[in-house]
Parts: structure tokens; C-alpha cells; sequence
């Protein structure tokens, strides 16, 4: 039902410095704006990144692709089946049309069926339409975020929008700390973790180890630094990087992300006590600070599922 991560939606509270982040150090580009809204993308006309300014640096929506019309309507019913009420999505560039839901936890979420223009002149393992600055994406790759009730979290994106689970991260007394969810051959699309009600991080995906040298470089440039990486993570081998953008979201950069296309996948238990959990090369910093960055939901009236 749910093809793929589509864009992340955040309030910052530097507004221009956000967006000059985005195009000079992440290359990419700004494509409208409408109503003190910057849509931002990698590469095809489809945004993977909206910014509105505001007085706190929170997370407003996460957007997911539905694979086709008639998905879109099945997770409309499924949602609703298990009590999540649905509204009509906000009319964003290129899309069809849109779902909107909010979880009992903040969490606001659209499901989306794109226009059938929106990636003309852009394919995914082909040449970009411009040549950009900075450090461009191939494409948008994952967003992991926190919920108070992780359990809840599990059952909606599971059992409700058909998510499948590829490894998970147990504290020393061996609870469910992190899921790692999939809808397609990517070992994650979604990450779910204990904590705070709010964002974690935001992902995009380049084409090799080089172009995270590259990004560390951008950054430094920019008179910014990594705050942890490159390194490879176990749940996923993937090499990473996570860098803060002006207005406090953390940005991750990988590479090399593992691909599973045997549904007798069976998930991985990951101790979070275990260096190798998040760097399989050996002990690195500490990643204690990463998870200081961690931002809140858009303050919303919440609902009761």
C-alpha cells in the first residue's frame, strides 16, 4: 500500500538559514512557495522537504506515497476499520490527492497519490535535471520518530498501513527500544523509538561513500561540523552521517543500505549495549548528544484513538 517515504514537513525558526542550508550544503532546490511555505526538492518536481518559519524548531507532518490510487484508498479504510479518523490532505504541488490522519501521540501523517507529471524529467537511477550545489541527494530515504506509546506506534504502521519489520534495538533488560519498518526492498522506511513524542531524524540517501566525504566538507564549509559519523550502522548496514541543519533538525546522509527482498526475512535483535548496534567498525562517539536532538511534534490538539 505505502510505496515510499515521501517528504518530511518541519517549522524552523530560522527560516532563511534553513533553506540556505538546504540548497548550498544538501543541494537541493526550491521549487514554490506558497503561503509561507518553502517546498524544497532533490530532484523531480515532487518536494522531499517543507519548511514554514515559527517560533519553535518542531515537526509538523511526514508524508507517505501511496503506490497507486486504489492503495491509497485501502489505507483510508484501514485507518478508519481501526478507529483513526481521516481527513482530506492539504493541496501541496503535484499531489493528486491526499489523505491526512493524526495519532494520539501528535504525530501527523498524509498518505498521497502523486500527479502523473511529477517526476517527468527525473528517474531515479538517471541523471538529474541540474547540475547542483552542495551535495545532492539520489533520494529521500527514511524518517525515524519517537513515540511515548512505541507499542501503539508498532500496531498502527504494522498491522493498519502494512509495514514489515527489519530488525529491532532492546535495551540491556531486552525491551523494545527501536523498529525498523520497511515497505519496499529498503531495510527501513520508518524508524520507531522510545522516547518523547517527536522527531529523531530525517534521511537521504546518496550514491556512494565519496559524497558523505563530500557532505562533511560542505559542512565544515559552512561553518558547521558532523556530529557523528561516517561510520556503519548494524540494523541496516548503512554508512552514515548526522550533521544539525541551522534551525536544530538533525539530518542523516548514507550510503550502502541493505536491501531485502525475501519476505522470510526474519527481524535482527540488536542490543543497544553493543557498540556495534550503531557502528559496526568499533566503539565511536559517544551518540548521547544525537538524541538531544531530538525535536517535538507541532503542538495540535490531540486525539483519542
Amino acid at each position: 500500500m505505502i510505496a515510499t517515504l515521501g517528504h518530511v514537513a518541519f517549522q524552523v525558526t530560522d527560516l532563511g538559514r534553513s533553506v540556505r542550508h538546504a540548497c548550498e550544503v544538501l543541494g537541493l532546490r526550491e521549487t514554490e512557495r506558497r503561503n509561507g511555505t518553502v517546498f524544497l526538492s532533490h530532484g523531480p518536481r515532487q518536494h522531499a522537504l517543507e519548511y514554514r518559519e515559527g517560533p519553535v524548531t518542531c515537526l509538523d507532518h511526514v508524508a507517505l506515497q501511496a503506490s497507486t490510487s486504489d492503495a491509497l484508498d485501502a489505507v483510508a479504510q484501514r485507518l478508519e476499520a481501526a478507529g483513526v479518523s481521516t481527513t482530506s490532505g492539504p493541496d501541496d504541488p503535484f499531489v493528486e490527492r491526499a489523505i491526512r490522519f493524526r495519532m494520539e501521540s501528535g504525530h501527523t501523517f498524509d498518505v498521497f497519490l502523486p500527479t502523473t507529471d511529477a517526476m517527468t524529467g527525473y528517474a531515479v537511477q538517471g541523471q538529474p535535471p541540474r547540475v547542483p550545489p552542495g551535495v545532492s541527494p539520489r533520494q529521500v530515504g527514511h524518517v525515524n520518530l519517537n513515540f511515548g506509546d512505541l507499542p501503539a506506534a508498532r500496531a498502527l504502521f504494522v498491522d493498519v498501513l502494512g509495514f514489515r519489520e527489519s530488525d529491532i534495538i532492546v535495551d540491556p533488560d531486552g525491551n523494545d527500544l527501536v523498529y525498523f519498518l520497511r515497505c519496499g526492498a529498503a531495510h527501513h522506511t520508518v524508524g520507531l523509538a522510545s522516547g518523547p513524542d517527536g522527531h529523531f531524524h530525517y534521511a537521504f540517501q546518496v550514491d556512494t561513500v565519496q559524497d558523505l566525504v563530500r557532505l562533511g566538507d560542505a559542512v565544515s564549509a559552512s561553518d558547521n561540523q558532523l556530529l557523528w559519523g561516517p561510520g556503519r550502522h548494524g540494523p541496516g548496514d548503512n554508512v552514515a552521517t548526522y550533521h544539525a541543519e541551522p534551525s536544530g533538525v538533525l539530518i542523516e546522509y548514507f550510503a550502502e543500505m541493505q536491501l531485502i527482498f525475501d519476505d522470510r526475512w526474519q527481524p535482527r535483535t540488536w542490543s543497544i549495549a553493543d557498540s556495534r548496534t550503531n557502528n559496526i567498525w568499533g566503539p565511536s562517539v559517544d551518540v548521547g548528544p544525537l538524541f538531544e536532538k531530538s525535536i517535538p511534534v507541532a503542538v495540535a490538539e490531540r486525539v483519542t484513538v
